[in-house]
């Protein structure tokens, strides 16, 4: 293609999806530092939100620049090349599946009404994130990078990745292209920085502090109802890729109420945290667009009071359960210990009344004295 016979126009689009291929590859690199079960497969996978908005924005073309973006992310791991390659391939359809079925579901408004743009997003990155987690997962198990045991796990945390990805990062990108407005600072902007960033504190110290167990997490619903009260969907959006940036980076930094198992498991359980919390937020933009924002509003900040509280008693009820089982688990382990102890005291004290008893035990009498007791059987290590 001669790049001078194209107009000026062509020529932004192409640079455009150069970019697009670019951001793939970087965003591509950071999910796979936190792969956990081997160097292909993350259960963190932002790359899928950027994927399916490319495609939905510029087009099946933009596929090539995914591909080429998946391919050079997968070709710098220990993967072998087939495997990058089947892998890029998959990620390229998983785009073009997703863009499908957004545009799909965003013409059942008739159906869905206010809320067709959540069911889009939510449907596309759920669905098509199966195409790119069954094609990665067989390529492996075919390059012997994967035992057939252990394609179901990295199925599912491919998956979940996936998944997580296309509902974080989705309707951010997807409401700045549509919005199509000049960057302009004034006051408004300003505080919508402030909101973004402050959410993002706020983040770290749910994480950090351990106060009120995990059920402190359900703090953070309250506050995207706020944001969504006052400010536009695109900062609401924001808000919660950034919630979900620092929560990825808390626990793997072995943070907040997540860390305790390994850390795919610990991964898992976040993604599905994460997602509800991307969920709920797609959700409050779309009632806030129907214009009845304040009753649905109401119900959920009693809804969620109402979870977090049944949810921290399930919780201190639990962890009171494991300190009795412990404490009682404890006491059996040391009254077992002293009367160990005793009864080695007691072969001890044998062997000393046999000599204070005689006036000289000879050699052959203490073998003979130490058969007889069975001390080698009956105290080990003694």
């Amino acid at each position: 293609m001669n790049m001078s016979s194209l107009s000026s126009l062509e020529k932004i689009e192409y640079l455009k999806i150069l970019a697009v291929g670019v951001a793939y590859f970087l965003v591509a690199k950071l999910g796979l530092i936190l792969a956990t079960i081997n160097t292909s497969a993350s259960p963190v996978w932002p790359a899928t939100g950027i994927a399916i908005c490319a495609v939905s924005i510029f087009g099946p073309r933009a596929c090539l620049a995914i591909f080429l973006g998946a391919l050079a992310a997968n070709l710098l791991t220990s993967s072998p090349p087939a495997a990058a390659f089947t892998i890029a391939i998959g990620n390229s359809l998983e785009a073009l599946a997703g863009a499908y079925l957004l545009a799909r579901f965003r013409r059942m408004h008739a159906i869905f009404a206010h809320q067709s743009e959540a069911i889009a997003i939510i449907s596309a990155s759920a669905l098509a994130s199966v195409i790119s987690a069954s094609i990665g997962s067989i390529s492996l198990y075919f390059s012997n990078v994967l035992a057939w045991t252990d394609i179901g796990q990295t199925w599912l945390t491919w998956w979940c990745g996936d998944v997580l990805g296309g509902i974080v990062v989705s309707p951010l990108l997807l409401g700045i292209a549509e919005k199509r407005s000049r960057f302009s600072l004034d006051l408004k902007l300003i505080w919508k920085t402030i909101a973004v960033l402050s959410v993002g504190l706020f983040t770290l110290f749910l994480f950090i502090e351990p106060w009120f167990g995990a059920s402190r997490l359900y703090f953070i619903f309250p506050a995207l109802l706020a944001i969504c009260w006052f400010f536009d969907a695109i900062t609401t959006n924001a808000a919660t890729v950034v919630f979900s940036v620092v929560a990825v980076a808390a626990t793997f930094f072995h943070e907040g109420p997540f860390h305790g198992l390994d850390l795919n498991s610990d991964f898992i359980n976040l993604q599905l945290f994460l997602s509800s919390v991307a969920v709920t937020s797609i959700f409050l933009n779309g009632l806030k667009s129907a214009g009845f924002l304040r009753l649905p509003g109401s119900v959920l900040i009693i809804s969620w009071i109402f979870c977090g509280l049944i949810y921290h008693s399930f919780l201190e009820s639990e962890t009171k359960k494991d300190e009795l089982r412990y404490s009682s688990q404890i006491e059996e382990i040391q009254a077992s210990i002293s009367e160990r102890i005793s009864t080695y005291i007691d072969a001890l004290e044998s062997g000393s009344a046999l000599f204070a008893a005689s006036e000289s035990v000879e050699r052959h009498e203490w073998h003979a004295f130490v058969k007889a007791l069975r001390m080698h059987e009956r105290y080990p290590g003694i």
